[in-house]
């Protein structure tokens, strides 16, 4: 149904145009053929009436026996009046009688004058009714012939009710076609709006582990501890950039240690707890040399691809970042014994022999030689 609809939009109006059937369903033929042949009939009887009365009057002479003789066989009145049995008024009642034969013929010539124009006009009435329910038995001969129906052994009431019922069924079809149509465009436009509300909430969930994630990163990269640092990393997005450290501040943080131990006399003492915390500030040295490794190949990337790269991915770096500096820290033990010894003392060596001549070159620029 939902096919012929959208391929012929137009096909669908016969259901207007066969309305007219459901009257024709509450008609049936037989009974209307009884009624048309009954009317017939009692036309036949009227006429027949008419025809005998017009005989009467003809054969009535008001000066002839014979024609008393015949109209007292005809009425009633006078076989009445022709029954009395007193000799005394034999001719006051035939007097009577022919007073009452006269108000008989009277009463047919009304009856003829007034009924016989009248059946006339009923005659012409019944003959157009006739040619109407000719007319009628042809229309519906054809009719079925089209449908495909036997005029013959189908009655008209059948085939219109047959009709009518198609009718109804294919308005039902419509009305639930288009209920449905309705129905899955609600639930359609139900979906999207879901669909929008479920988008957002991923949206604004994604731009919380975003936040998150910024934060993370700043944290990492501030966790010298300075509070300054952290308080730059809490500004609005159009602040000045971090600016990562260098060697060279590193360098100078580091001698700045020194000299201020050497003025508190407390190198001697922090000498053995480097000792002891040699191989973790190797371990934090190598782990920083990573990070900021990391950090650079990552700002770089940033600065590159930032009109093209979304947040997320910023997010997605942090991570790796985090997770890389969580492997070092726990795989770097082995790291630490795949190095050969000799460029591990190496190392060492330089770095002992560095920072002595650092001491030296100091306590020579606080005591002199």
């Amino acid at each position: 149904m939902e096919s012929v609809q959208t391929s012929f939009p137009d096909s669908f109006d016969f259901t207007s145009k066969l309305e007219s059937m459901f009257e024709a369903c509450r008609i049936c033929y037989s009974d209307l053929r009884s009624e048309m042949n009954l009317i017939k009939g009692k036309i036949h009887i009227t006429n027949s009436e008419i025809e005998a009365c017009e005989e009467i009057i003809s054969s009535y002479d008001p000066n002839s026996s014979n024609s008393d003789d015949t109209f007292d066989d005809q009425s009633d009145s006078t076989l009445i009046s022709g029954k009395s049995s007193t000799k005394n008024s034999v001719k006051s009642n035939k007097n009577e009688g022919k007073t009452n034969k006269e108000g008989g013929i009277w009463a047919l010539e009304r009856f003829v004058k007034v009924l016989k124009p009248q059946m006339t006009g009923i005659e012409s009435k019944y003959n157009e009714l006739v040619k109407s329910f000719k007319e009628m038995d042809d229309s519906y001969e054809k009719v079925s012939l089209i449908f495909g129906e036997n005029p013959k052994k189908v009655f008209p009431e059948d085939l219109f009710g047959i009709i009518r019922i198609f009718i109804v069924s294919c308005q039902r079809v419509v009305r639930e076609n288009k209920a449905e149509k309705e129905k899955l465009k609600s639930a359609e436009k139900a979906r999207k709006m879901m669909e929008a509300r479920i988008e957002q909430r991923k949206l604004l969930k994604m731009k919380a582990m975003e936040e998150e994630k910024k934060k993370v990163l700043i944290s990492v990269i501030n966790e010298d501890g300075n509070p300054k640092s952290r308080a730059n990393s809490e500004e609005p997005n159009d602040a000045e950039p971090i600016r990562l450290k260098t060697g060279a501040d590193r360098s100078s943080t580091v001698l700045g240690n020194l000299i201020s131990k050497l003025k508190t006399g407390e190198l001697d003492e922090s000498a053995a707890a480097m000792k002891g915390n040699k191989d973790r500030n190797r371990r934090s040295m190598f782990s920083n040399k990573r990070m900021s490794s990391m950090i650079m190949l990552s700002k770089r990337n940033t600065l590159r691809d930032m009109e093209v790269r979304s947040s997320t991915l910023i997010g997605t770096q942090a991570l790796k970042m985090l997770k890389a500096i969580k492997d070092d820290s726990d795989d770097e033990s082995k790291s630490e014994k795949s190095k050969s010894k000799s460029s591990r003392n190496s190392t060492l060596g330089v770095l002992g022999s560095h920072i002595k001549r650092k001491k030296r070159e100091i306590r020579n620029s606080f005591f002199g030689n």
